[in-house]
Order: structure tokens, then C-alpha cells, then sequence
């Protein structure tokens, strides 16, 4: 009763593929890993350069807008924030 070499073959071919997958599946996953992170840095960037300070600074509202802002924060009620600013080095 000898080993068929049929079924030897299939099944290295089965053993071969499914390993195969798998690194294909590793190394797709360390890529994926790495475009989100570097998207991550890339948006974080952006925001430091983007997000305004305060509603005086900002550029992209319209006066109206800043004026409505600086009114809510004005009378909301909370004291988070008051009396610190921060500046970047």
C-alpha cells in the first residue's frame, strides 16, 4: 500500500498555496498599516496649520460668523480655557 503521488502532490499544492495566502495577507496588512499611519501624520500636519487658535484668528470664517462664535463662547458658561493661550515654538 504505497502513497498515491496524485493525492502527495495535491495536498503539497493545497499546503503550498494556503501559505502563500498568508504572507500575501502579512505583507498587504504591513502595507495597509503604513499608508493609514502615514495618512495619520499627513492629517495631523495639517490640522496644527488649519485649526485656528481662536475665532479672531480664524481665516476662513466670514465676520459674521466670527462675531456669532466669539458670542457662544462668550456665554456658555464654562471657564475651560479662559485665561490660557497656546502658542507654538
Amino acid at each position: 500500500m504505497g502513497l498515491d503521488l496524485h493525492l502527495v502532490r495535491s495536498v503539497f499544492l493545497v499546503i503550498r498555496a494556503t501559505l502563500s495566502t498568508i504572507a500575501d495577507f502579512r505583507s498587504s496588512a504591513r502595507h495597509s498599516f503604513n499608508r493609514e499611519g502615514l495618512l495619520t501624520v499627513f492629517a495631523g500636519v495639517l490640522a496644527v496649520f488649519v485649526i485656528a487658535d481662536y475665532p479672531a484668528t480664524c481665516k476662513w470664517l466670514t465676520a459674521e460668523e466670527r462675531e456669532w462664535v466669539a458670542f457662544r463662547l462668550a456665554t456658555d458658561g464654562s471657564s475651560v480655557g479662559e485665561g490660557h493661550e497656546v502658542k507654538m515654538k
